[in-house]
């Protein structure tokens, strides 16, 4: 996964001599891909299959695959459990949220709070969904 972050971005942006030079020489860093394609895409650099990762998730199986073909466009909970179950790094969780076009996790939001320290501590979604609940806050799943 890329390394720039926005701020990075918009400077190269800034400096570029022509909006086709910034593109071509960031392209990595742009999305144009579809959900389905970056969830596959980083699951294809996991050491878990797409089944696993479904059953990590706590996601209900026919709506997970149906999110993995496409067919649905889930909510940013059912996105981070699946990044969850994948054990993602956050930092690596948060650069695909962006690349999905989702909010990115925010640290002065409660819940989202939860879901920073299940990455930082690698936690699976039931014991996120355990701190949530703790919270008051709606589950994960």
């Amino acid at each position: 996964m890329s390394q720039k972050n926005t701020g990075e971005l918009l400077e190269l942006l800034k400096k570029s001599p022509s909006l086709g030079a910034y593109l071509n020489g960031n392209a990595e860093d742009l999305s144009s891909k579809e959900l389905p394609e970056l969830l596959n895409e980083a699951l294809a650099d996991q050491p878990i299959s797409k089944s696993e990762c479904i059953r990590r998730s706590g996601l209900d199986r026919t709506y997970a695959y149906q999110i993995f073909s496409g067919q649905k466009k889930p909510a940013r909970d059912k996105v981070i459990a699946l990044l969850l179950a994948m054990e993602l790094s956050f930092e690596d969780a948060q650069h695909f949220l962006r690349r999905a076009g989702y909010p990115v996790l925010y640290p002065k939001n409660q819940r989202d709070c939860a879901f920073i320290y299940a990455f930082l501590h690698h936690l699976p979604v039931l014991e996120l969904n355990y701190m949530l609940d703790e919270l008051g806050e709606p589950l994960c799943t």
